[in-house]
């Protein structure tokens, strides 16, 4: 059985890890990337988050991700599924949101400061 602080620092970290990859090749000062790569750098970074973090929580890292499908199972007639494993739902609903703010922040912080102040 897995903790739920586990569960709940691995939709946090795979959030921030996914903001930290997008504003990375995404920011002109930072690398130069070509334009036409930039999808697959984000792409090859998100398997990577779903390849490390999948296995204990399904790296749901977009509330869409688990949202949708427990909507839809609530509307084809199953029983509470926002009851499933204990109320987990908010985790997967909630934290990605905490970690796309931690992520930017700590690219603003170890990165975006360092860049030349422009005139």
């Amino acid at each position: 059985k897995v903790p739920t602080l586990s569960l709940a620092m691995d939709q946090l970290l795979g959030t921030a890890m996914l903001l930290i990859i997008i504003l990375a090749v995404t920011d002109s000062k930072n690398m130069k990337i070509e334009s036409s790569l930039v999808p697959l750098t984000i792409g090859l970074g998100l398997t990577a988050i779903h390849l490390s973090f999948g296995l204990t929580a399904g790296s749901a890292i977009n509330p869409a991700r688990d949202f949708s499908p427990r909507l839809l199972t609530l509307l084809a007639g199953w029983k509470q599924p926002f009851k499933a494993a204990h109320s987990w739902f908010w985790i997967p609903w909630l934290l990605p949101h905490v970690g796309g703010v931690v992520g930017a922040l700590l690219y603003q912080f170890m990165i975006g400061i360092h860049h030349p102040m422009e005139d």
